[in-house]
């Protein structure tokens, strides 16, 4: 009787482990805090705060893409043992603090500055909106073809002829 019930509560324990683990697979939560140095962030979430956690990106091979995270933003933890802290973040999705940009046929990219880089499909237009400066290095040159340019402003140049050098 006693082997009996010491195994039963035995399974009990199990049965609430893989519980905890199966609700950990995906839990949604808020960046609080961001490693830029390291690419990982802690995640707040309802019950629990993640250790530092690498989040996803697009590539981080040969070819990489550099988009943090910010505190606040909504995110996703997933863990695909069940144990948060072996996690990654993913994501992210709207909130009222970062609400949905809404225009139907615009991808855009907007930065907290107000730059806005977007394309219109509707008018095969890209559109980019930059407070500041926009600097191009180009060592091999840049080349443009196009039946029109227009400009509306001031231009300078350093070097207006193709023997400058």
């Amino acid at each position: 009787m006693y082997n009996s019930l010491k195994r039963l509560m035995a399974l009990e324990r199990n049965v609430r482990d893989l519980h905890r683990k199966l609700a950990n697979i995906a839990v949604p939560g808020t960046i609080r805090d961001v490693d830029h140095s390291r690419g990982t962030v802690r995640v707040e979430m309802a019950a629990d705060r993640t250790a530092w956690v690498p989040w996803l990106t697009t590539r981080a091979g040969d070819d990489r893409t550099w988009h943090p995270p910010v505190q606040g933003e909504a995110c996703i933890v997933i863990s695909p043992s069940g144990e948060i802290h072996n996690g990654f973040a993913i994501g992210s999705f709207y909130r009222d603090r970062f609400p949905a940009l809404g225009d139907e046929g615009i991808d855009v990219t907007q930065y907290s500055d107000g730059a806005r880089i977007g394309y219109e499909r509707s008018r095969s237009q890209a559109v980019v909106k930059i407070p500041g400066r926009i600097v191009i290095e180009a060592p091999g040159g840049i080349e443009i073809k196009t039946p029109l340019i227009t400009v509306m402003g001031n231009i300078a140049a350093d070097c207006v002829s193709s023997g400058c050098g």
